[in-house]
């Protein structure tokens, strides 16, 4: 094979997984500065949401890419309650939204949150 071959064939694939990355990235929202919240795992209402919808944030260490990100929100969507997940690699923050009438205790959800951000291998800041 032809070295110039292989090096548009590496580069081709790379602008593919580019495209894809960036489209996945485009469609979700981002949490902005002036949005998130000052404190670890505060509790606000959703402002983009329906009323009843509560959010809570966490500092989260270890995210670096796009990859750690949806490692986080998928391992966050599993945990029983939250309705939504969205994590920020450039913040290192990670923010769910709940409904307050299906979660009793909310400092059980930020409890199991916690633990499911620990299993995918990153920590939360206290």
């Amino acid at each position: 094979m032809n070295k110039n071959f292989v090096w548009v064939l590496g580069g081709g694939v790379l602008l593919v997984v580019g495209v894809a990355l960036y489209a996945m990235r485009s469609n979700q929202p981002t949490v902005t500065p002036e949005e998130s919240p000052a404190t670890v795992a505060s509790e606000t209402p959703a402002s983009s949401s329906p009323a009843t919808l509560k959010e809570v944030s966490f500092d989260v260490e270890g995210m670096t890419c796009e990859s750690c990100k949806i490692s986080v929100e998928q391992a966050l969507l599993k945990v029983p309650g939250v309705q939504s997940a969205l994590a920020d690699v450039k913040l290192h923050k990670a923010t769910v939204q709940y409904d307050p009438g299906t979660v009793t205790d909310p400092e059980v959800l930020k409890s199991e949150c916690r633990k499911a951000i620990e299993r995918v291998g990153y920590r939360v800041r206290a």
